[in-house]
């Protein structure tokens, strides 16, 4: 995609030339400004050091690497592994956070708490009126927050595999009322049989 790699029989099939990072990071291309633009305003200007004009920027990007360096030294302290050493570097750290960033979605879940007091809500007495003699308190002192679900990212494997488009025919959909930490991807266009969905990933 840089020039030094060519796929066999690639010159049969056109393409638009690969756009180069808007920083002036060397290893980093995309298929068309408008996805490079895209990445470049959701994290890739925060990494790229390339390109800074202001002192006070170029500090908060020096601090965003010292921040990734300190957490790779931390997992590095703790899964160590001498055959994969390799993959110790700042580079591929860098490269590992950006899959997550591109192939994550946000996980809801309902609240264990609300789970356990609907329970305790539907027992017949006397069970019941023995069980929120202790519970009642308790769900008081808590209030409305008894209900807050539980939030947080997950990868979905099938999601995950989607091929990204700077001109997507699906997005990730989920509702206020969905809590069960399913992933749902719903079509924006007719699709065909032979045609897969193509979220956008930035």
């Amino acid at each position: 995609m840089n020039g030094e790699l060519r796929l066999p029989c690639s010159e049969k099939f056109s393409l638009p030339p690969p756009v180069p990072c808007p920083g002036g990071r060397g290893e980093a291309y995309y298929c068309s400004m408008l996805c490079a633009g895209a990445n470049w305003e959701s994290s890739n200007s925060l990494l790229c050091t390339d390109d800074i004009d202001s002192p006070d920027e170029a500090s908060f990007r020096m601090q965003i690497k010292e921040l990734a360096y300190e957490s790779l030294q931390l997992l590095e302290t703790a899964i160590f592994d001498k055959e994969c050493e390799p993959l110790f570097s700042l580079e591929i750290y860098g490269h590992i956070i950006g899959m997550f960033e591109l192939n994550h979605l946000d996980l809801v879940v309902a609240s264990p708490v609300e789970i356990y007091f609907l329970y305790i809500d539907e027992m017949t007495n006397p069970d019941k009126e023995e069980a929120e003699k202790i519970t009642q308190p308790i769900l008081d002192a808590l209030g409305e927050d008894y209900s807050t679900c539980c939030e947080g990212t997950a990868f979905f494997p099938l999601q995950s595999c989607m091929n990204h488009s700077c001109c997507p025919n699906a997005k990730a959909f989920k509702r206020d009322e969905d809590r069960d930490g399913q992933a749902t991807i719903i079509a924006l266009l007719v699709l065909f049989s032979c045609e897969g969905p193509k979220p956008s990933k930035t």
